[in-house]
């Protein structure tokens, strides 16, 4: 499925879609870890930051 995402052309949206996925999940590994909200927050930050090096550099 991804690779005919890439191959027709969606290749931003699929680096959107996987960075979103991988934020999601270290966020869900540190409240399970029980780190402190400002530091989910910096990650939060990093994630959204990614996203947009990603969406711009595959855009």
């Amino acid at each position: 499925m991804l690779v005919a995402l890439v191959s027709f052309g969606a290749g931003p949206l699929v680096w959107l879609l996987l960075s979103l996925w991988v934020v999601f999940l270290y966020l869900y590994i540190l409240v399970l870890r029980g780190y402190s909200v400002s530091f989910i927050a910096f990650f939060i930050a990093l994630g959204v930051v990614l996203t947009l090096i990603f969406s711009s550099v595959f855009d």
